[in-house]
């Protein structure tokens, strides 16, 4: 892998954003995305920071709803069952969400450090549509239409008509 300006290989920078990230650090981690982009300009580097940076903004909308949850489980803290549960269950939902993200952060880690994509889930498709790069849908094949000819105009053919009304004819 290419070294960058500062002497550095590219894949230090997402590196150090997802360290930031993983250590629940979302301002440090903006800032080094920033500062990655800024400083470098290389279209590999800015695609994989853009992804960290959308992952982690991901993860930390995922624990301000925790947050939310957990304050409206301590509205109910008169009652100490509510509370306890509540700790519990808020306990439980930041776990998981700290064990996706690193499990997810080590995978992009180790594929950053070969020189390949991260490939952070939903952050990686946002990216790729930030820099154009758009996967192709497989179009179904077009079938040849057969040609419908109108048939040609026949007139109806010419028969007596009948009156209406058989007593009152017309005339």
């Amino acid at each position: 892998m290419q070294k960058g300006k500062f002497g550095f290989k590219l894949w230090v920078y997402p590196v150090v954003a997802m360290a930031f990230f993983v250590l629940d650090q979302f301002f440090l981690g903006a800032l080094a995305v920033g500062f990655a982009i800024a400083a470098e300009k290389n279209e590999w580097v800015s695609h994989q920071v853009l992804q960290v940076l959308i992952f982690g903004t991901f993860a930390g909308i995922a624990n301000m709803v925790v947050d939310g949850i957990d304050w409206l489980f301590g509205l109910g803290s008169s009652v100490p069952m509510i509370a306890v549960a509540g700790g519990v269950v808020c306990g439980i939902l930041y776990a998981a969400i700290f064990v996706f993200l690193v499990v997810f952060y080590v995978l992009g880690f180790t594929r950053v450090i070969k020189g390949k994509d991260a490939k952070l889930p939903i952050a990686c498709t946002i990216a790729n549509h930030a820099f154009g790069i758009v996967a192709a849908r497989p179009q179904p094949p077009v079938q040849p239409q057969a040609q419908y000819q109108v048939p040609p105009y026949q007139a109806p053919a010419q028969q007596p008509q009948q009156p209406q009304n058989p007593q009152y004819p017309q005339q």
